[in-house]
């Protein structure tokens, strides 16, 4: 996950400087240059025309600040507030950036307020990412219990054929053989799942008329919701999307995959100790959520 090169590259953006950026991330001008530049290796494309002493953002650096601007403030935001004085306990958990941005983080405030002695970190990760020393505890996404001292399993995902507004408008009453002739939207991650979604339906599967292959979940959720296609939408970690009106579901067929998110630890925890606390109340926030959606734990 580029996260420090994400933030460098939102405060170049808002200040339009890179000497201002580095003044606010107590870092070098240098060294925020060279966060953006490795974003900009990772993405494949310039961010910013880079003059003697002033910076421009590109056509693409326009469009992905104004993408970023929002959930970067309430990443920050949120952080800020867990950061206290220094008799808080520091607990640091990794997890999937897309569990993060769409469940655990808008959970953050109810955990925050009942434990106030708790400093959390949270740390985003991307599949491949190799696991932080020194993390508490880890929300996994896998397909069978992870090798772990302590592993609690959350909720399994299951994956609902979904569109944007303006396309569910389009579809009528297209049955799912018509999917053939749609643009099917694919994560890398899951190269097969539609053909295993038409196998788990008992529809023999046919090419569609088109595919597009994204990266990431809020990619694959971005992307349908701009109208690029249709897609297998992962839930109930998905939910807001459906509810803020932003997918519609296209068909009442889902299939259930055969992963789940589990929360794992190598490391036993004293009762009394604010990892259990922690860990209790993932246990309890997020099996419950994913009974509320229908989902057994």
């Amino acid at each position: 996950m580029q996260y420090r090169g994400v933030r460098a590259f939102c405060v170049a953006a808002k200040h339009m400087s890179f000497k201002v950026a580095a003044e606010e991330l107590s870092v070098t001008a240098s060294a925020v240059s060279h966060q953006i530049k490795g974003f900009e290796a990772y993405l494949g494309c310039k961010l910013f025309h880079r003059g003697t002493r002033t910076i421009e953002l590109t056509l693409e650096g326009q469009r992905l600040y104004a993408e970023l601007q929002e959930p970067v403030t309430e990443i920050e935001a949120v952080v800020k507030r867990l950061r206290v004085s220094p008799d808080r306990i520091p607990l640091h958990i990794e997890m999937p950036a897309f569990f993060a941005s769409e469940l655990f983080l808008p959970q953050i405030p109810k955990f925050s307020l009942c434990n106030k002695h708790i400093d959390l970190r949270v740390q985003t990760t991307v599949p491949g990412d190799a696991h932080s020393p020194g993390t508490n505890m880890q929300i996994l996404l896998s397909s069978e219990r992870p090798n772990a001292i302590c592993a609690a399993k959350l909720f399994p995902l299951h994956y609902q054929p979904a569109c944007s507004p303006s396309e569910y408008a389009n579809w009528g009453d297209k049955q799912p053989e018509d999917l053939q002739h749609a643009t099917l939207i694919v994560h890398e991650a899951r190269p097969n799942a539609w053909q295993d979604w038409f196998t788990n339906q008992q529809i023999t599967a046919q090419a569609p008329q088109q595919t597009l292959t994204v990266d990431s979940m809020v990619g694959l959720a971005r992307a349908t919701q701009q109208g690029a296609g249709i897609a297998l939408i992962p839930m109930p970690v998905s939910q807001q999307w459906f509810d803020n009106g932003l997918l519609k579901p296209l068909f009442d067929n889902h299939m259930t995959g055969t992963e789940c998110y589990w929360l794992v630890s190598n490391a036993p925890f004293r009762e009394e100790s604010a990892c259990q606390e922690l860990w209790d109340w993932i246990v309890k926030q997020f099996t419950s959520s994913a009974k509320h959606t229908g989902e057994k734990s």
